[in-house]
């Protein structure tokens, strides 16, 4: 299932009391809604390249944690093409499509444990959340998808730096919008949402 995102929070806002309600959210949970479906909508399918096809599919809830281990509720919309059923769901930038951790978590182990040789247990004085097993997990996974066969420090500090935090560590599955070209016969490709593949920064 493609993903696509949106930069920071600009398209969510705290949910009102009846959100809350709705979604049976405890009020110690902070929860985040779309302030705006249309804004967020996609112009077309990226897959049939149809136009005005994406019709909202469902509204589901997703947890993202930080460093140090506070979690957020968000609630994400899932889009679905009226013509083909693909669908499409669009999160905020920070949140990571594969993982409960936020891309920056991520990113931030990552870079730690490459630049220093440890896991990392603290940062700016604050206990870090994410186990040393999970962070070297995550270097693991790392190392072995750059597809450098036994890759050196510098050249996984390279990798790193030139992909968006967003896109470590995707699985296979989320690669699949890179056989779509942008063309004029498909304006969902030219959308100002960023699609979340592991294209390299420019």
């Amino acid at each position: 299932m493609p993903i696509h995102c949106r930069t920071g929070f600009e398209f969510f806002q705290e949910a009102s009391a009846e959100k809350r309600a709705l979604y049976g959210v405890a009020e110690s949970l902070p929860l985040y809604v779309v302030n705006d479906v249309e804004r967020i909508r996609p112009v077309g399918c990226h897959r049939c390249g149809a136009r005005r096809s994406m019709v909202i599919h469902q509204y589901r809830p997703r947890y993202s944690q930080n460093l140090q281990g506070k979690v957020v509720l968000i609630i994400v919309v899932r889009f679905k093409c009226s013509l083909c059923e693909t669908t499409i769901t669009v999160i905020p930038a920070f949140v990571h499509c594969n993982h409960i951790y936020d891309a920056d978590t991520i990113y931030t182990c990552l870079q730690y444990r490459l630049t220093t040789g440890h896991h990392m247990c603290h940062h700016r004085g604050l206990q870090v959340c994410p186990s040393w097993w999970l962070q070297q997990l995550w270097y693991k996974d790392f190392r072995y998808q750059i597809n450098f066969g036994d890759p050196s420090v510098d050249e996984m500090l390279h990798s790193l730096g030139r992909q968006h935090q967003q896109t470590i560590l995707l699985h296979k599955n989320y690669t699949r919008m890179e056989q779509y070209p942008a063309t004029p016969r498909n304006p969902a490709l030219h959308h100002s949402l960023r699609i979340v593949m592991p294209l390299l920064a420019p």
